[in-house]
């Protein structure tokens, strides 16, 4: 079955907060949306945003940064910017709102997900 993991919000230092949270695979990138695999896409969209409620991710992405880690079992399967963009679809519907948004993909010894890690400066208001 599907493993997935949410964990509450930490605070990584004294100056940011941070929400993390896993996304087994199989992985959709953006493009899915316009290919004809609404259905499927929407679905994997809920998914994610409900992983993130459970991580406790804001619903207002204003001031938050996202960082993706992408492992992969074999190769690369989509692109990293069409996957972080597919995150961001399914986490908030403001999107453009986020201050910095990054992906790494990673090879790994036959598994595909993703780790989600959410930030914002809690001193200053503004993403670090």
């Amino acid at each position: 079955g599907k493993q997935c993991r949410a964990d509450r919000a930490t605070k990584s230092s004294m100056t940011s907060m941070a929400w993390r949270f896993t996304i087994a695979g199989p992985l959709k990138g953006y493009r899915a949306s316009v290919t004809g695999h609404d259905r499927s896409y929407s679905t994997w969209k809920r998914h994610v945003r409900l992983l993130a409620n459970v991580a406790g991710v804001p619903d207002d992405p204003e001031g938050l940064t996202i960082r993706v880690w992408i492992y992969w079992a074999k190769r690369t399967r989509i692109d990293g910017k069409n996957m972080l963009g597919s995150i961001e679809d399914a986490l908030w519907t403001q999107d453009r709102q986020l201050v910095e948004g990054s992906y790494r993909n990673v090879r790994d010894d036959g598994r595909e997900y993703a780790v989600v890690v959410v930030e914002r400066d809690v001193e200053s208001g503004e993403a670090k």
